[in-house]
């Protein structure tokens, strides 16, 4: 079990090639949570995969409080194959990053699914988005969607969004 209380569970500055895989974050109540893993300031190669987040609360009430954070980032940084779930905090937030894809996620039951802030450029593929209290994809930015599924959110997407081949499924 990973226990927090008012600091940050897995921080990356100016590193490159990181991989976090097969990790569970779960049951975090700390008085001041910001963010599981946070990889920011012009770190390349991430591979964030097969983790596993749930029953997670946030100790503020921002939308970058989230599980992943990644923020000014360059080159090939990848997020697929997580997992979240049933957590009091945004899932997956972004700011300000090149290369980044996100494919075969699972965000059910979040604050946000996936909130992009500022410019973001990569793709985001083959993602299940669902029954999330706020958006389920929110974007300031020229990201490539495609071939993911957002419904039942309390909005399934938001903003400047442009959806690249394939359908962004929609229901309500």
């Amino acid at each position: 079990d990973i226990i927090v209380d008012q600091l940050y569970v897995i921080t990356i500055y100016d590193s490159d090639d990181v991989q976090i895989k097969n990790n569970k974050f779960y049951d975090n109540r700390p008085s001041y949570y910001r963010y599981a893993i946070k990889y920011q300031s012009s770190s390349r190669n991430a591979n964030i995969s097969y983790n596993e987040f749930y029953k997670n609360e946030s100790g503020g009430n921002s939308s970058s409080d989230a599980l992943v954070n990644l923020e000014g980032n360059e080159n090939e940084n990848i997020i697929e194959r997580n997992i979240f779930y049933d957590n009091d905090i945004t899932a997956i937030y972004l700011q300000y990053n090149y290369g980044l894809s996100i494919s075969n996620n699972t965000l059910d039951h979040n604050n946000y699914g996936v909130y992009m802030h500022g410019w973001n450029y990569g793709s985001m593929i083959n993602n299940s988005i669902t029954h999330n209290n706020d958006y389920g994809i929110r974007s300031t930015s020229d990201f490539s969607i495609r071939n993911n599924n957002s419904w039942n959110n309390g909005s399934n997407y938001a903003g400047s969004l442009q959806t690249g081949v394939g359908n962004l499924t929609n229901i309500n």
